[in-house]
């Protein structure tokens, strides 16, 4: 089994990686003083927008998600603390080395992986997003890096869910590896 030590941010458990919290922005703020009419809203670089009155077709927005994340390598999941359920769409297993594994066992290893963004819902704020890198072993040896950015679904004060999305940054940190060794080299020059 490979160790589930990664980078997360924001913690205070022992042994765990303390989850990075980013502060979530809304995309647009109800309420136009400036056009005063009520039909506007500002943008979060403060233009004035148009609200479009028009129903959203909910399965074609579905589409559009799921579209973008698969284009960008992502995988959803979530964590249903209700039921303590685990859901994935269709990459997840081979985003986790477990390609010829069966769904239970891809349940249960992104379950351990997700065990530190679990505890950081205890000392996170709510309206806070967490990010976690955690190292996983491919079936031929290889380690890969595979991130997972979440936020939490709550209600009546309580923590109902998770939800978030996963993708492979093995690229991404050894880049960030590679840059830093080649800092330390330059310090010893």
């Amino acid at each position: 089994m490979s160790s589930t030590r990664g980078k997360l941010s924001a913690t205070d458990h022992p042994g765990s990686p303390a989850p990075r919290v980013r502060r979530r922005r809304p995309a647009v703020t109800e309420g136009d003083e400036q056009a005063g009419d009520g039909h506007g809203a500002h943008s979060p670089q403060g233009r004035v927008m148009d609200l479009d009155p028009r129903p959203v077709d909910t399965e074609l927005e579905h589409e559009f998600l799921d579209l973008a994340l698969t284009s960008n390598g992502a995988v959803r999941w979530s964590l249903r603390f209700t039921d303590d359920s685990v859901t994935y769409t269709t990459g997840m297993s081979g985003l986790l080395g477990l390609a010829d594994a069966g769904e239970e066992v891809v349940r249960t290893r992104l379950r351990e992986l997700l065990e530190p963004l679990i505890l950081s819902t205890r000392t996170t704020a709510v309206w806070q997003d967490l990010d976690l890198e955690q190292p996983v072993q491919d079936t031929d040896g290889q380690t890969r890096f595979v991130r997972f950015h979440a936020r939490r679904i709550s209600s009546g004060g309580g923590t109902e869910a998770l939800i978030g999305v996963a993708n492979d940054v093995t690229r991404a940190h050894r880049d960030r590896q590679s840059l830093s060794d080649l800092a330390d080299r330059y310090r010893l020059l």
